[in-house]
């Protein structure tokens, strides 16, 4: 067991916890682990239904109460003026969808047109479980 000192500095009184040996201790509202994946893959699909890039990235959360920002980077292809969404998947459930149809739509291309889309999504997945991120596009 180790002793640690806490100052309530409200009171500008100290007392004194007993934090069992190996114990990890967390300032709230700092980043604890970073993970990161890339790929150079290229996927295509003709689908209106949501299909998997195969792009993750898994991260095991410290705590149940951890906050997961989810940051990916799309670079996209279009060559008809259908246009795409794009979703991000927690294991096997959608936690989010960006359907606005990356295309004509906003970009007035008929076709064959190329953009990088950022994709922030904070998540709380709200266990202490290995968690993969996936990236889908339709």
């Amino acid at each position: 067991m180790s002793t640690l000192r806490v100052d309530n500095l409200n009171a500008r009184t100290g007392s004194t916890i007993t934090v069992p040996t190996g114990t990890k201790l967390y300032a709230p509202g700092h980043v604890i682990q970073v993970v990161q994946a890339s790929t150079t893959s290229v996927v295509t699909t003709t689908s209106s239904s949501l299909s998997s890039t195969g792009f993750s990235c898994s991260i095991t959360p410290t705590t149940a109460t951890s906050k997961i920002l989810v940051m990916m980077n799309a670079s996209l292809a279009v060559a008809t003026a259908k246009g795409c969404g794009l979703a991000i998947y927690r294991g096997a459930s959608q936690i989010y969808y960006d359907g606005t149809n990356y295309g004509a739509a906003y970009f007035n291309f008929a076709s064959n047109w190329r953009l990088k889309v950022p994709i922030i999504y904070l998540d709380s997945p709200a266990t202490t479980s290995v968690t993969t991120y996936t990236l889908y596009f339709n």
